[in-house]
């Protein structure tokens, strides 16, 4: 019973954010990719990992397909755990307009910038399904210039991701050097 006024709450905030001017509720992580797959020019992706496949996917598409550049920012912690696409994004950097970059931490909601006109921030962009609170896509111009100013402050601070690879029992392992 617990679970259900938790439940309720996450999905009454959703709906209230989707009543705001400008603002849309995302509903899935399938939607947060095909946002990415409509990116012309640049998507930010600012989390404190990179685990999600359809959202890894995405990211690669449009680097490596449509030549779209693409800046991830990740927590230090979190880029070199098994289970991460940031280190295995990071070998792309040399021939694709793909950058990764690391941080101790990421200190916001999963985001991501899309053509630096489109804000989406929840739970969803980091591919975390079972977080009920809400995911929004805002276009809310204040919004954007506020969110792409704490990006460019953070970027210019954060390491950079230096990839390596080596074998270790025999299975390729992708690494970040910071």
């Amino acid at each position: 019973m617990r679970g259900r006024p938790q439940a309720l709450l996450a999905l009454l905030l959703g709906v209230a954010l989707a009543q705001q001017p400008g603002t849309e509720a995302v509903a899935s992580v399938e939607q947060v990719a095909a946002l990415i797959d409509q990116a012309q020019r640049q998507v930010v992706y600012v989390a404190p990992g990179l685990y999600s496949p359809p959202v890894a996917q995405a990211l690669h598409r449009a680097a490596v397909q449509r030549g779209v550049q693409v800046l991830v920012l990740l927590e230090a912690s979190q880029v070199n755990e098994p289970s991460s696409y940031g280190a295995a994004l990071a070998f792309l950097a040399p021939e694709r307009p793909l950058f990764v970059r690391v941080v101790q931490a990421v200190r916001t909601a999963p985001r991501l910038l899309l053509d630096s006109r489109v804000l989406v921030e929840g739970p969803l962009v980091a591919g975390d399904a079972f977080d009920t609170r809400p995911t929004a896509l805002t276009r809310d111009y204040v919004r954007l210039a506020v969110e792409v100013d704490r990006f460019n402050r953070t970027w210019e601070k954060a390491g950079r991701c230096r990839p390596t690879a080596y074998l270790a029992a025999g299975e390729l392992v992708l690494r970040c050097r910071i």
